[in-house]
């Protein structure tokens, strides 16, 4: 499998960036064999293209500095891919079990994380009114994470918990955006016409059955 074409035809249905984030695994079912898309830091660029997380000249500039410092990128992608499980991790409790139910090593590894990138925001003007950046980072390859997880914290001070789901088929996590909360598939074209298939056959097996 090639990574950029996967990048490239890779689903973007969380319904906000925190989970198009945590979704670039090809599922997060326990028994099945879960294909990471981020094989190289050159694949989490091309994701933050596709969901405009950078300009093209900071993503030219990112891109020119990872090859310059193969070490580092290399520890920025382990890092990456951490921060993105540990993501998993507190968002399937708040699916399954609510806040309350976050163990405290899950907010405490979250809150590290958001400290850490917090800690290097700035506020830029631009179009006369403030913006805020991580253009000054130590290790500017972070920078994209920085942004997502800004915008992670965010999103769970909105408070709309019970918007944030996990899909009925490959577990794929999403923040119901509907009037009526009543989505139940990451995406009704893909996972939502496999479970309608589901029932369908054993619908025709049971009646084969009886």
């Amino acid at each position: 499998m090639e990574s950029v074409s996967n990048i490239h035809i890779l689903s973007i249905s969380g319904g906000h960036l925190s989970f198009d984030f945590i979704n670039t695994v090809s599922s997060r079912q326990e028994n099945s064999e879960n294909y990471d898309y981020f094989q190289t830091y050159h694949d989490f660029l091309l994701w933050c293209q596709r969901l405009e997380i950078l300009t093209e000249e900071s993503t030219d500039n990112l891109s020119t500095f990872s090859k310059r410092h193969p070490k580092i990128t290399d520890q920025t992608l382990s890092k990456i891919v951490a921060v993105r499980e540990d993501l998993y991790i507190l968002f399937f409790h708040i699916v399954k079990t609510g806040i309350a139910g976050i163990p405290e090593k899950v907010l405490q590894k979250f809150n590290y994380y958001v400290s850490e990138a917090l800690s290097q925001i700035k506020l830029d003007l631009k179009d006369d009114k403030f913006v805020s950046s991580f253009s000054d980072l130590k290790n500017p390859l972070e920078e994209p994470l920085c942004i997502i997880l800004k915008t992670t914290a965010d999103l769970l001070m909105a408070g709309d918990y019970q918007r944030i789901k996990q899909c009925g088929n490959c577990d794929w996590l999403f923040l119901d955006t509907t009037k009526n909360n009543k989505k139940r598939w990451c995406s009704a074209s893909t996972c939502g016409s496999v479970e309608k298939s589901k029932r369908y056959y054993q619908k025709r097996k049971s009646k084969k059955t009886s």
